[in-house]
């Protein structure tokens, strides 16, 4: 049983140090902590795939200000 600790320990060490080398932080390395990306990169989309089109959509009719007349006196 002290075995299986021992290893298990051993392992954990190992699996901190590939981190640092291939995960590269502010916890794990000499980066200051402002460097550090919390957001997951977008996944880059091929455009031709796509078949939807921009703006607005034919036959939408939208939702914007109406436009109106200055009042006669303020």
């Amino acid at each position: 049983m002290n075995y299986v600790k021992i290893e298990l320990s051993e392992i954990k060490e190992e699996v901190r140090d590939l981190k640092a080398l291939f995960n590269p932080n502010s916890q794990y390395s000499n980066k200051l902590p402002f460097t550090d990306t919390f957001a997951k990169k977008k996944a880059e989309r091929e455009p031709y795939l796509s078949v939807k089109r921009f703006g607005g959509k034919q036959g939408h009719h939208g939702s914007t200000l109406n436009i109106f007349d200055p009042p006669m006196k303020a």
